[in-house]
């Protein structure tokens, strides 16, 4: 099965594990190429939309896997049960809603052997709730499709050294420690992306804008400074 490319850099650092949760599984594309690739045993697909989810049972049984792949309606984590799976994987929706499946169901979470983590936006978010929470993030690694870039994040339940820094957050520092191959693009489209909000600032007096100038310039020499180092 042919996969986008930030559904397998996903599947690049997502371990192995007997029964898998696919949370907001949608289409069913990933939970079928875990099968497929031996990655899973069983996958346990969830999405709250039937519809959605009808997409999944569907092209399980088109591949001959609905025995491998369970379909249940429900909202998060909440249709699984304590401990039945291994690993959780979340991805494809925004920073909010992936903090809040969490944090409505943390335990389960925490008992998994990993969640595998895919926000559309606020990845720096997701590292500081997980740093809140009791997770350590194990892995990253960065995508591109299309136009825009994902950040996967593979955590699990551990201690992490709490920042008061937010760069710390924003920029994943195992994509460094790893010399993820799409770094440099990333960190120079965080710069031109950083440069359009500051001209939108441009015409601005107002002393948040000039405060809010300032941050970004700052943020800006921080990452030219990471790009130093690659």
């Amino acid at each position: 099965m042919n996969l986008p490319p930030r559904l397998l850099k996903m599947g690049d650092i997502m371990p192995a594990a007997r029964t898998i949760a696919d949370i907001g599984s949608d289409h069913g594309l990933f939970s079928v190429w875990s099968i497929e690739n031996n990655m899973a045993n069983k996958i346990i697909a969830v999405d709250i939309s039937e519809p959605s989810l009808k997409k999944t049972k569907d092209i399980a049984k088109q591949r001959g896997l609905h025995e491998k792949i369970e379909c249940r309606v429900g909202d998060g984590l909440a249709p699984l049960g304590d401990n039945e799976v291994n690993g959780i994987v979340i991805a494809g929706l925004g920073e909010i809603t992936i903090t809040e499946i969490i944090e409505a169901d943390i335990e389960k979470a925490r008992n998994a052997d990993w969640i595998l983590l895919q926000p559309t936006r606020g990845a720096g978010k997701i590292r500081r709730f997980l740093a809140n929470n009791g997770f350590s993030i194990k892995d990253e690694a960065l995508a591109k499709d299309g136009d825009r870039y994902y950040q996967t994040i593979l955590a699990s339940k551990g201690l992490t050294v709490v920042s008061g820094d937010p760069f710390y957050y924003e920029f994943g520092i195992m994509l460094l420690n790893n010399e993820d191959p799409l770094l440099e693009r990333y960190i120079g489209n965080k710069i031109e992306t950083i440069l359009k909000e500051i001209d939108t600032l441009e015409l601005g007096t107002s002393e948040d804008a000039i405060k809010r100038k300032e941050e970004l310039k700052e943020l800006i020499r921080r990452y030219e400074g990471l790009l130093e180092w690659i």
